[in-house]
Parts: structure tokens; sequence; C-alpha cells
């Protein structure tokens, strides 16, 4: 029953992230999240009253609570195509996502008071564009404008035909999948282990429990800084390849590694070592479908986490169904399953990550992967006539206090006319 609870949460998720990302393109991702994490918030706080009430109860509002959290990825992303820069999204991204786990690390006990008043934060500092944005700086503007490879469409037709063909986007589902698998057992299963299995007590259980994903955190947010540093030297496919085979690849090695040793210190070592290069992993395919699917991010990104939650519930309760004696021997079997997962995963994504030419309007299939362009206002992507009267005069005015460069002056005046 223990595993059925936990892994409630996971069955609203994998319900939401398709719908999610699909109403995403359309209606924009700063309302739909703001109102799916803060209602999630809303059903934390029956959580207790759930718990007393019996478990059906319980998994019901754990499933409320998972259909909010469904919306994060596909809405995020959605996000991610107006405000993301090539050359800085994969930091904007780590920087995000490491959020989750630093909440895990500081938050467990105010969760739902905490989401709440997030909520109400989003919804009084977020805007769904920088175009909307009421404080951003003309030159700001102009420059995420300028740089934006992919014009957002008014309309637009999903290629599922494509997607579902993709060789690229299946190798990063896969990889997503493999990873999610191996973080959920140490989610939902590393208290048990540690109190039950190492012997640890229920007060170092707790910070032990807490420790790895504090480290995830970091390492997702170096190596999402580092990742954006090496786009001006290597290609975006190579640095995605890298980050990601390498952190499979060493999760798998410290899982090997705690297998074969008894010495419940370094077992914790290893555990918290796995879990960090969960976070160089992350920086690389947490990125990667913006980077293969452009404006059809939100809808990758949906349908893969749709797919990929099967991992998240499904790794509770096989590791319920196994771990039925608390011994070593029943864990090595537990752990020996991502470790296949990730070693295979990153081989799949090696040899067919790549970008998808149908994602790209520019014609050019690299346009979205290895853009560093310098700016150029000419490409403005959203901007209308009279926002570009507005900007027009905004830079006249700040031309006399040098915050504008007279070129983008006059970029924009030849862009005006050009319209």
């Amino acid at each position: 029953m223990q595993g059925y609870i936990l892994s409630a949460i996971f069955f609203g998720v994998c319900i939401s992230h398709l719908p999610a990302g699909w109403l995403a393109n359309y209606i924009g991702g700063k309302i739909l999240f703001g109102a799916g994490i803060g209602l999630s918030g809303v059903f934390s706080l029956f959580t207790p009253i759930g718990a007393t009430l019996g478990p059906g109860i319980l998994i019901a509002i754990r499933f409320l609570e998972g259909l909010g959290q469904g919306v994060n990825y596909g809405c995020i992303t959605a996000l991610w195509v107006k405000w993301a820069v090539p050359n800085e999204k994969s930091r904007m991204n780590a920087i995000v996502l490491s959020g989750s786990y630093i909440g895990t690390f500081i938050t467990m006990a105010l969760g739902g008071v905490c989401i709440i008043l997030w909520a109400a934060a989003w919804f009084y500092f977020v805007t769904e564009s920088p175009l909307q944005h009421q404080t951003i700086t003309t030159s700001e503007l102009m420059y995420i404008e300028s740089h934006l490879t992919t014009p957002q469409p008014k309309h637009i037709t999903i290629p599922w035909k494509h997607i579902f063909l993709s060789r690229p986007f299946w190798a990063a589902v896969f990889v997503h999948f493999a990873q999610d698998w191996s973080f959920y057992i140490m989610f939902t299963g590393l208290p048990t282990f540690l109190r039950y299995v190492l012997k640890y007590n229920l007060k170092q259980t707790g910070v032990l429990s807490s420790l790895p994903y504090l480290f995830m955190a970091l390492t997702f947010t170096g190596f999402g800084y580092l990742s954006d540093l090496l786009t001006s030297r290597f290609s975006t496919t190579v640095i995605r390849k890298i980050s990601i085979a390498t952190g499979l690849c060493l999760q798998a090695i410290a899982l090997i590694i705690i297998i074969l040793i008894n010495n419940r210190d370094a077992i914790v070592v290893m555990i918290i070592f796995s879990v960090s290069c969960g976070g160089l992993a992350w920086s690389g395919f947490g990125i990667n479908y913006l980077d293969i699917g452009a404006h059809y991010a939100p809808v990758l990104i949906g349908l893969a986490t749709t797919i990929t939650t099967i991992a998240d519930f499904c790794a509770p309760i096989v590791t319920g169904y196994l771990d039925k004696d608390h011994t070593k021997k029943e864990w090595n079997i537990i752990f020996s399953i991502p470790c296949v997962l990730l070693v295979v995963s990153s081989i799949l994504y090696l040899i067919f990550g790549s970008v998808q030419p149908w994602a790209i309007s520019t014609g050019d299939d690299q346009s979205i992967l290895d853009s560093t362009s310098p700016l150029d206002t000419t490409r403005l992507s959203t901007t209308s006539r009279e926002k570009l009267d507005e900007l027009n005069d905004k830079l006249r005015e700040q031309l006399n206090d040098s915050e504008v460069p007279t070129e983008s002056l006059q970029s924009v005046e030849k862009h005006r006319d050009l319209d």
C-alpha cells in the first residue's frame, strides 16, 4: 500500500503532462503554470487530513496534487521559447529546474504553504514574454528579441507523425526515463534503505536523505553555466552528448560500487555522488527538447514526460515489491535496474541524439543548436509595427544617456521600414 500511496501523485502528473504542453503553445505558460502549481500547494495542505481518513482519500489527494504539478515542464519550456537566447538557455533552465531539488532539501515541512506563497509571487512578477514585461529595459528587450533564432508562429500545426518517427526524440525520452527511474528509487526509497538496511537512526536518515538533492542542484546549475560557456567552442549537439553520457555513466558506476561494497559510510558517499551526477545529465537533456524541437518543444516535453512518468510511479512500486525483508541483497537487485537503464540510454543518445530539421523554421538545421550570432535587431521575431515605433521612441530618448548604441536605432528603423 505504501508504494501505491507514494506513486499516486505520479499518476496525476502522467495524465496532465501532454495536455499542459499542448495548451502552453496556445495560451502561454504563465497562467497555466501558476494555476497548476498553486492548486497543487492547496491540495498538499489536505495531506495530513487525508492520512487520517484512510489510504483511499490520501491516494486521491496525492493524485490531484499530481494533476497540478504535471503542467511544469511544458509551461516552463513554452516560456523559454520566448525568453531564452541560445547562449544562455542552458544556465536559465538549470537554475530554474534545480530549484525543485533545493526545495526537496529545505521545504518538506512547509511545502504547501511555500507553494501557495510562490504562486502568488509568480502571478505578480512573471510575464508571458519580454514584450509584456513592465520594467525590462529597451536594450535588454532588443537583445532577447534579436537573438531568438526561431520566430514563434501565429498558428502552430504539430507535426505528430514526424515526432513519433523521430529517433533523436525517442533517444532523449529513453534518457529521461532512465534518469527518472534512478532518481525516484532514491527519492522514495532512500529513507527506507538508510533506516532499515544501513541502520542509521531516524535523525541521521532525515539529514542524509536530503543531502543528495542539494548537491544535485549545485551540479545541475554549475554544468548549465559550463554548457553555455562551451557553446563558443563546440556545437550544442556535442555538448549535450558529453553531459548526458558522462552524467548517466557516472551514476551507473556509482551504483555498481554500491552493489559491490558493504561499508555503510562509503555507500552513502556513493549515493550522494550518484544523485549529484544526475544534475550533470539533467543539464543536458533537460533543455534538449528545446534544442531539437524549437517552438514545438512544449509538446515534445509534454509527450516525453507523459511517457517517463511511468518510471516515476513504477519505480516505487517495483522497489516496494522487491524490498520485502529490507536486506542489502534485495537492494542490490533494486540498484541494478537503473544501472542497466542508464548505460543503455547513454549509448542510444550518443548514436541518435541530434537536431530535427522539421522543427527549424529558418531552413538551417543548426540554427537552434549552434547560433551564437551577434545582436541583429532586424530579426525581431514578435514585435509588431506599433511596438517597433515605441521602441524607436524609447531609443531616441536613451541615446543621450548612451544606453543604446546608434546602430541599434538604425537597425530598428530599418526593420520598421521593411514592414
